[in-house]
């Protein structure tokens, strides 16, 4: 239950960041969603019975902890266990 409670909270912190006050959003918001979106995606492709190779996981994982670091969201992505 947990892991849909992640997804859902995510996509709904996702919209947030989509609709700031009907501003355009800068390119740092966009990153930011962006990567959002990706952690979503990677999670819920496990979810699904997609199989990686261990080379795939390990740069899947580090390109997510770079952008994580950029857009200060590596608490959120290691509490999901994303990272």
């Amino acid at each position: 239950m947990r892991f849909i409670w992640v997804v859902k909270h995510s996509e709904e912190k996702l919209q947030r960041t989509n609709n700031v006050r009907g501003k355009i959003m800068s390119r740092y918001e966009k990153g930011k969603a962006k990567t959002i979106e990706m952690a979503m995606e990677y999670q819920n492709s496990f979810v699904e019975g997609k199989s990686y190779y261990w080379s795939e996981i390990a740069a899947i994982q580090s390109d997510l902890e770079r952008r994580a670091r950029r857009y200060g969201l590596l608490k959120e992505l290691r509490e999901n266990g994303i990272i």
